[in-house]
């Protein structure tokens, strides 16, 4: 850092901010055109630079001698600095004006140093499509592709809009893929949404314009939007035009680009006819390899029926999903907040599964503060899952206590054998936003990456996100390389976090009934066509696990068990005595407590 202020002095004025970016940078408005101006001085009326003066090093980045010079930031992901570079539709670029002039956006606020440049990786599967080159025939009107629940929850795409017409002569083609989800690189009220516009000459078929963009609505605009298809749409939008070429493009890098620049999107293969051409993925999920006579791995539980949680196995390692959220209001150093409820006829209440009471149980013995979200209720699952609150705190150091506690909780469950898998969730403030860190795994799995967790608790400064890279480091060095099992989306929610997703017995289904006499039996009815399911049952592999409401006495001091200062894990003769239960529900379950 000292050595990019010693290169750039001169135009420093104590306004920077510090930024990792593929490599150390410093931001201010417009710090960019200041240190670059004969770069600048380039720009056409959209604000665009002649990609041939560019020296292109990767990630959206270019080296102008010892600094570097960054792509415009709606170029990433989510169209922000925070987030990778879209590499693939830049390096399509610099092809391109091998035969026609391509113009690009640049970040005009960020300046880097060449010497910390590192690449980032990135392996998202992607492929092209593959459609008739004959762009003229295709036939003038509005097409509409809705995206899928995958897609809508990963991508944040609910539909795209694909828009043909002719005019004088020119065939011109529109395409808009619509949102409903703000951008996290422009706030909480802001939703972009990126935008293609080409024209092809209707006499040689040739396409002699290309353009990208990113149309930025206002929430009043997008509600507007969503409601009309791309002919009827108002131009009102704000517009930042990102790249540009002019020439005789080829058709095949006019699919290639358009590819690229919907990064993500699935739609625009499926509406221009792509199908899958690469071999390395297989069109059937494998659940388990072999070698030879050996099965590697326990990858499933081939006995249990498809009704349990899906979650990694003990030995593949921990899953992890860090996400940016609003700022929570609150003067406390640490809170929980709860992230599930129980709806009812009548109310919708906050609950917080009772494991959690260990964790404030061991924060207090340290004299560590913690406070509960007004209204929420303990609630116990009679199985070895545990989703664990949002636990939010006010900076990382204190963040770093209660990531003490787990591990002393944690440690504790393996020196049982335990067979638990749980989920923790953990945020911290980080300047205008809230970094929120999932971690989801066996137990076994989740205490080396808490002590790792741990010990990046003193590199997370605002702006500094290369605790991410040690965390991802550690991952890659201490497991194999990981089978997509379970799925992503079958862990993930709406809000960036991490799952255990129980699933609720079928009461009507199984004609399931509850003992009268205030004991847990219970009788079920398993149709014949459900034969695994019965046997799976017969065998104990699959049980029946109850989750609800509870009071329960500490059998040391007699008090209230979840508010004494005593604890069944870490005090002799202690336990839990359970007074009163009442059952609100019944899930599947694979691992009954």
């Amino acid at each position: 850092m000292d050595e990019l202020r010693r290169q750039i002095a001169d135009r420093l004025t104590g306004e920077e901010k510090i930024l990792e970016c593929s490599g150390t940078a410093l931001i201010r408005s417009n710090l960019a055109v200041e240190v670059f101006p004969r770069i600048f001085a380039q720009k056409d009326n959209d604000g665009l630079i002649p990609l041939a003066s560019l020296e292109y090093v990767g990630d959206g980045v270019f080296r102008i001698g010892e600094l570097l010079l960054y792509a415009h930031p709606y170029f990433r992901r989510s169209l922000s600095r925070l987030n990778n570079a879209n590499d693939e539709l830049l390096k399509s670029l610099l092809k391109a004006q091998e035969t026609v002039a391509v113009k690009i956006a640049l970040d005009t606020d960020m300046v880097g140093l060449a010497s910390t440049f590192i690449p980032k990786l990135e392996h998202e599967y992607w492929w092209g499509p593959m459609f008739d080159d004959e762009l003229i025939s295709m036939v003038p009107g509005v097409t509409r592709h809705c995206a899928n629940e995958r897609d809508k929850l990963f991508h944040a795409i609910n539909w795209t809009d694909f828009f043909w017409y002719s005019r004088d002569g020119e065939h011109t083609f529109e395409a808009e893929e619509l949102r409903d989800i703000p951008s996290f690189g422009y706030g909480d009220d802001l939703y972009g949404c990126r935008y293609v516009h080409s024209i092809i000459d209707e006499a040689s078929g040739i396409v002699k314009h290309f353009d990208g963009a990113v149309k930025e609505y206002t929430e009043e605009q997008m509600i507007m939007r969503l409601d009309v298809d791309l002919s009827r749409a108002e131009r009102d939008a704000k517009y930042t035009k990102l790249w540009r070429l002019d020439g005789h493009i080829s058709v095949p890098l006019w699919k290639e680009i358009i590819t690229h620049h919907f990064r993500d999107n699935h739609l625009v293969g499926e509406y221009l006819g792509g199908r899958e051409n690469n071999p390395r993925v297989a069109s059937t999920l494998v659940l388990e390899r072999t070698e030879g006579d050996n099965t590697v791995g326990q990858l499933v539980r081939s006995s249990v029926p498809d009704v349990v949680p899906r979650v990694p196995f003990e030995g593949t390692g921990p899953r992890i999903a860090v996400s940016f959220r609003p700022v929570h209001e609150t003067p406390h150093l640490r809170t929980i907040i709860p992230l599930e409820t129980w709806n009812t006829e009548n109310s919708s209440i906050e609950i917080i599964e009772s494991d959690t009471v260990e964790i404030i149980k061991i924060l207090k013995r340290g004299n560590s503060s913690i406070e509960l979200s007004p209204g929420s209720k303990f609630y116990i699952v009679e199985d070895l899952y545990t989703n664990f609150p949002l636990i939010y705190h006010k900076d990382p150091n204190t963040m770093k206590t209660t990531i003490l506690a787990f591990q002393e909780l944690v440690s504790i469950w393996n020196e049982s054998a335990d067979d638990r898998v749980i989920n923790i969730n953990l945020s911290f403030e980080s300047g205008a936003h809230a970094v929120c860190i999932s971690l989801l795994g066996h137990i076994r799995d989740l205490q080396p990456i808490l002590e790792v967790l741990f010990n990046a608790c003193d590199s997370m400064a605002e702006g500094d996100y290369s605790w991410c890279t040690r965390i991802a480091d550690f991952l890659d060095q201490s497991y194999p390389e990981s089978v997509d099992i379970p799925h992503l989306q079958d862990l993930w929610t709406s809000n960036g976090r991490l799952c255990i997703k129980r699933k609720l017995v079928d009461y009507t289904r199984y004609n399931f009934e509850l003992a009268t006499d205030g004991s847990m039996k219970y009788k079920m009815e398993i149709p014949k066509s459900e034969e695994s399911l019965g046997r799976a049952i017969t065998s104990g592999s699959l049980r029946v696990c109850w989750a609800g409401w509870y009071t329960s006495k500490c059998s040391k001091c007699g008090g209230e068990y979840s508010y004494c200062g005593c604890s069944k894990y870490f005090d002799d003769n202690t336990h839990e005595v359970m007074t009163t239960m009442h059952p609100v529900g019944f899930f599947w379950t694979d691992r009954l407590a």
